[in-house]
């Protein structure tokens, strides 16, 4: 790939690397760890402020979330996708990217500080200037996003993921001196996220200005065009979570939706890989064409990411009845269910992820995202007579059948559309365990080499 080479650092070396399979396990190993120090913060959190605070928590930072998610409009993902297409156009693309996002960060601000009194359920009403001042740091998240993107992009995976990992090094941080200090409270939990999210963007711009030096700063038009496509698909991705919420909210009370949270973030440990390596195959999509090229590198990723999750998933299906009372305390029991189901639906979701990341890479984020709504529609559907049913756990067969709905829809798509074998997707061999294995060694090599 010669052109990858087309723009270099200030001592030769390509600003742009090519993106091998060793950045699918590099980039899962800063996920994993980043996650596994969420999953501390999460306990303490959960221990110390019970189900009821944590469920207002959880109100205080879904729409600033929403915001913060859907509303750069893709353009992060359109940023990327110009730049492994053309390399040589990484200056102009990340910023002009910086610029948008902080224009359309402090429009958000703006707009939703004024209508957020009227959007909170009156459940969580306390919690509506808290979400109002999360929603202050909001273009500076943004513009931590684009560089967090720009290093992907890139195929700088480690810095990426170390950068990343700052966030909630420094949410855990803040965290443990309120919480030694006996000033523990909900208030300055809201506040430790806030300076996690701070010092990871101010870090992750910092890095990326002295490294890229990008240039023309300012708005685009052309690149939010590319990146609303894909502002639709992410909707469709998150906005299922954030119904099931808003509805837990609305329909139950705080300590439900703080239980729901629990499980959510139980399941979520089994996902990781699966994610990163999505994550990571966009990228590496994206330097291929648009004409179906890669069909059996999407049918490989596939099998691999469908191997890395079933024995996750039985880990955490088999100990969550003694894990999660264990670990977040006993007001938590009413997660264990739940969290067994949402931890099987994230197995869906996460091989659903591999079609997306594929049908991004080819320009087709909008049709991605009209199929990301089938999901959307079926729980909105489903959702409301379950949860009178059965409760929490109705919530999350909910999401379950949402899930298995959209991953049919997907496959049928990307079968008729970009040519994919049913077999070749789900016929996993030892060849498949053999590669996984060879790869997570290879990384384990070059993380003892570094240190």
């Amino acid at each position: 790939m010669d052109k990858v080479r087309q723009e270099t650092g200030g001592a030769g070396q390509p600003l742009v690397k090519h993106i091998g399979a060793g950045s699918v396990v590099h980039n899962f190993l800063w996920s994993q760890t980043t996650y596994i120090l969420t999953i501390v913060t999460g306990v303490l959190i959960a221990r110390v402020l019970g189900p009821h605070q944590r469920g207002l928590l959880a109100a205080a930072i879904l729409w600033p979330a929403l915001v913060a998610n859907v509303g750069l409009l893709g353009i992060p993902m359109a940023m990327g996708l110009a730049v492994r297409r053309d390399p040589s156009g990484l200056k102009d693309a990340c910023g002009e990217a910086f610029g948008t996002a902080l224009w359309l960060g402090l429009a958000e601000c703006v707009l939703f500080a004024a209508i957020m009194p009227f959007i909170v359920p009156s459940a969580a009403a306390e919690v509506t200037w808290w979400s109002v001042l999360y929603l202050a740091i909001i273009p500076l998240s943004h513009a931590g996003w684009v560089a967090g993107s720009t290093l992907k992009s890139m195929g700088w995976y480690s810095w990426a993921g170390f950068l990343a990992f700052m966030n909630t090094g420094g949410y855990c941080l803040a965290l443990a001196v309120f919480w030694m200090t006996g000033l523990m409270c909900f208030q300055m939990v809201i506040v430790s996220l806030l300076v996690g999210i701070a010092i990871s963007a101010t870090a992750a711009i910092a890095f990326v200005w002295v490294r890229v030096r990008p240039r023309h700063p300012g708005w685009s038009s052309g690149l939010l065009r590319q990146g609303l496509p894909f502002a639709m698909e992410q909707a469709a991705y998150i906005g299922g979570a954030q119904v099931t919420q808003l509805l837990i909210l609305m329909v139950m009370d705080p300590a439900a939706l703080g239980r729901y949270v629990i499980a959510l973030s139980y399941a979520g440990v089994g996902m990781t890989l699966a994610n990163a390596m999505g994550e990571v195959l966009f990228y590496k999509f994206a330097e291929r064409s648009e004409d179906g090229d890669g069909r059996g590198e999407i049918e490989s990723a596939f099998r691999l990411s469908m191997l890395s999750q079933w024995i996750p998933f039985a880990c955490l299906a088999s100990v969550a009845c003694f894990v999660i009372p264990l670990l977040f305390g006993a007001g938590y029991v009413e997660s264990v269910w739940p969290a067994v189901v949402l931890a099987a639906a994230g197995v869906v979701k996460a091989q659903t992820n591999i079609f997306v990341a594929a049908l991004r890479a080819r320009g087709m984020a909008i049709k991605s995202g009209g199929l990301g709504m089938v999901s959307v529609m079926i729980l909105c559907v489903t959702l409301p007579p379950l949860m009178l049913r059965m409760g929490l756990t109705g919530c999350a067969v909910a999401v379950a059948v949402a899930n298995v709905f959209e991953h049919l829809a997907f496959l049928w798509y990307c079968r008729l559309r970009l040519g994919l074998d049913p077999a070749g997707l789900y016929g996993v061999g030892r060849g498949d365990v053999a590669t996984l294995l060879r790869r997570f060694a290879a990384a384990a090599n070059f993380w003892t080499r570094r240190v």
